[in-house]
């Protein structure tokens, strides 16, 4: 009798068995967590339980079923993919002898500070230095490489943004672009630039509050309409918490999020300010 049940089980090769492996364990693990979690919220509503023993239960349950069913198919050697990293490495070099994408500053590109996927140059300064400034001159520098830009801004408005962006690419004060006190020269050469933006990939996003769920899909949607050749910004971590514990973890959560979630998660270089 077993041996005619099995048939319902029996596959054709090695792969169709560990496709049907995962997924009788994935329900299994499925029923189990489901049966610890119905536990912890018993627990959540149980006035006896305090925080710490709530705490532990939480963290010691979870932690026991997952890893009663670790599968890692990828647990391997690094040593199988060295080869393929190193070409990577050199498929990352760029004709000049440098690394990466190089900033717009070459001195700081001769010392290898530059550009790379997955890594993320935060610049640290006091209020109103410049951080702006350079970041601003960083964006324009990456769209004429031809990359797409993503730029999301604490403090400017699009409009604001746009102002900033016209004058550093014409060399025109910002107050004549408002004003339009512009020679025939000076109208020409706005004209010019605002034609060459309109075919550029960028999007400037205005953001006083930092939302992670609102950024990450903005970069998945920017990356899914503009493919993955992308340069992103953030001007600038803030927060107006008084207390210096809670300003500090705050700050912590922002810029550990954009390095490991956006810039490593999504493997694209980022480039932020904080002051």
């Amino acid at each position: 009798q077993y041996i005619e049940l099995s048939s319902y089980a029996a596959r054709e090769t090695l792969e169709e068995y560990m496709m049907s492996v995962k997924e009788v364990v994935t329900m299994a693990y499925k029923r189990d967590m489901h049966g610890t979690l119905n536990a912890i919220d018993r627990d959540c509503i149980n006035p006896e339980v305090d925080l710490r023993t709530l705490e532990k239960r939480v963290r010691e349950g979870v932690n026991k079923v997952t890893e009663k069913y670790i599968i890692d198919d990828d647990m391997h050697s690094d040593g199988e993919d060295i080869e393929d990293l190193y070409e990577e490495i050199e498929s990352d070099r760029n004709d000049d002898g440098t690394f990466g994408i190089p900033t717009i500053f070459p001195s700081l590109t001769k010392l290898g500070l530059v550009h790379e996927r997955g890594e993320m140059i935060m610049v640290n300064a006091a209020y109103k230095v410049g951080k702006s400034t350079l970041l601003l001159n960083e964006f324009t520098d990456k769209l004429n490489l031809g990359m797409s830009c993503i730029y999301h801004d604490t403090e400017m408005s699009n409009k604001l943004f746009a102002i900033r962006m016209l004058a550093n690419l014409t060399g025109i004060p910002q107050d004549q672009i408002k004003s339009g006190r512009l020679s025939k020269t000076e109208n020409e050469s706005l004209k010019s630039v605002i034609s060459w933006l309109k075919k550029q990939k960028y999007k400037h996003i205005y953001a006083p509050n930092f939302n992670e769920v609102e950024i990450y899909n903005q970069y998945k949607e920017f990356m899914y309409r503009y493919g993955d050749n992308i340069m992103g910004y953030y001007d600038y971590f803030k927060s107006n918490d008084k207390d210096t514990s809670r300003n500090y973890n705050i700050l912590g959560i922002q810029a550990n999020f954009m390095k490991n979630e956006i810039a490593g998660g999504l493997q694209i270089p980022i480039l932020c300010a904080a002051q």
